[in-house]
């Protein structure tokens, strides 16, 4: 589930891909993941 109400701010450090850099990083973004439901169980 996604709350459109929030915002967040993308840290480069923090990202758990394989390349440490991203264009993204320091970029305000809209929507933040509150809750995950996978196969009908949070």
């Amino acid at each position: 589930m996604v709350n459109p109400n929030h915002q967040f701010v993308v840290d480069a450090n923090a990202l758990l891909g394989r390349n440490p850099i991203s264009a993204f990083d320091g970029a305000k973004l809209d929507g933040v993941i509150s809750r995950t439901i996978i196969g009908g169980r949070p």
